[in-house]
């Protein structure tokens, strides 16, 4: 159920809403009654809710990614498969990188949003290699690491935003200032846990 949801989620426009703070949010009774009355939700502001699915969404990769570290790297067909979280994540960046491409101004809600999403995903990934892995001991080891990590947010999803970051936006020296204190620990993470040879 939840796979289905984030599959389609990720598929629909302006998917980015589900992180980018609005003016015009209902109020938490609304979305209280919205919700089914098996759940028993209190009454939370939209943005505590876009709050806690950002925080659900980075820790279901991260937990993905732990689990890749620890089975065989995927071949074929595989390589290319993404989970529903990942694909969801994937579609959010995506558009928020567009929207926030079209601000005037780094504190737009689309910049804010983006800014909050990249910390989270360099945070976590950081945070995710230094406790789960030693460096690797050997080339054999540093390629099957290499391997199992470019499936996961770290390999895949974390360059391609930093690039995107740095390469499409008006506001690249305002990202730089927020980001380069958190990229820089984690290049240094990369080096020790990718360190062989």
């Amino acid at each position: 159920l939840i796979a289905a949801l984030c599959i389609h989620l990720g598929a629909e426009s302006l998917v980015s809403r589900l992180v980018v703070p609005t003016e015009n949010a209902p109020a938490p009774e609304v979305v209280s009654a919205l919700l089914p009355g098996a759940l028993d939700a209190r009454p939370r502001a939209f943005s505590e809710i876009q709050d806690s699915l950002r925080r659900w969404l980075l820790a279901q990769v991260v937990r993905e990614a732990e689990q890749a570290l620890q089975s065989d790297p995927p071949e074929g067909a595989a390589l290319e498969r993404r989970s529903p979280c990942m694909q969801l994540l994937a579609s959010l960046v995506q558009e928020l990188l567009a929207r926030a491409s079209l601000c005037g101004h780094h504190r737009d809600a689309p910049n804010v949003a983006l800014v909050r999403v990249a910390e989270d995903l360099l945070l976590g990934a950081d945070e995710m290699l230094r406790k789960r892995l030693a460096p690797a001991a050997t080339e054999a080891e540093l390629a099957r690491r290499q391997a199992q990590l470019s499936t996961t947010f770290v390999g895949s999803l974390v360059p391609w935003l930093i690039d995107s970051l740095a390469l499409f936006s008006a506001f690249a020296f305002e990202y730089a200032q927020r980001l380069l204190p958190l990229v820089l620990p984690l290049l240094n993470t990369l080096k020790a846990v990718l360190g062989a040879g």
